[in-house]
């Protein structure tokens, strides 16, 4: 039997449910552990300083970040990830939105992940969280090897915000009853459609627009 649920709480990953980017976590690993090499390392390096000074369109950027994967096995990324998931990433989720997730489920809400992070990530992250559902970023892998590029669009921005509202539709929830929590200025779009948006220590940005248009903010360690 379907469960049935009240409403739907949306969680962006990186810094909102984790205190840290997995994506920098995993591309550290994989260089330390031989999967990723030193051009490719100096070049996410590169790509990181084009993002912190906002140099290039952030989905320009994000594009470029799996090109490090090509000919690589999707198998050794899932066992990698695994790996930094459950000895480092379960212990930098936040215990605030521990407690968040808990009052959630006990009100019966529907628990999705919304992030543009890959679901080599995400989904452990979720298992162990016991969240619902996950939606992100997801990338081409022929004959069990990645091609370096993303499969469709990237799940930011705008993106982002229009699979929420698909996911809404589907599920039969008005977006005026939807939670999103996020931390960046590229969360606008979603914060934007949801009922209740909530900024976890928001961006210079996002901080502003979320003063003005008198959001829920917090500012945890």
């Amino acid at each position: 039997m379907t469960q049935h649920f009240d409403y739907i709480a949306f969680f962006d990953l990186d810094r909102t449910l984790l205190k840290v980017n997995s994506g920098k976590v995993l591309i550290r690993r994989a260089h330390q552990t031989g999967l990723m090499n030193t051009r490719d390392i100096i070049h996410a390096i590169y790509l990181s300083f084009l993002h912190k000074f906002d140099l290039r369109k952030t989905v320009q950027i994000v594009s470029q970040m799996p090109n490090w994967l090509a000919g690589i096995s999707e198998q050794k990324l899932l066992d990698l990830s695994e790996k930094i998931v459950n000895n480092e990433l379960v212990d930098l989720i936040r215990p605030e939105m521990q407690n968040v997730i808990k009052k959630h489920k006990e009100n019966n809400a529907r628990l999705v992940i919304l992030s543009a992070a890959l679901p080599y990530i995400c989904n452990p992250i979720a298992r162990y969280l016991q969240f619902d559902d996950i939606i992100c970023s997801e990338l081409e892998v022929v004959n069990g090897l990645f091609t370096g590029i993303p499969r469709g669009r990237l799940c930011l921005s705008e993106e982002k915000s229009s699979r929420l509202n698909d996911f809404c539709a589907l599920h039969k929830c008005s977006v005026n009853d939807v939670y999103y929590y996020g931390d960046s200025i590229e969360d606008l779009p979603v914060l934007d459609t949801v009922g209740y948006p909530v900024c976890i220590n928001p961006d210079k940005k996002l901080a502003k627009i979320a003063i003005k248009k008198g959001w829920t903010i917090h500012k945890w360690v």
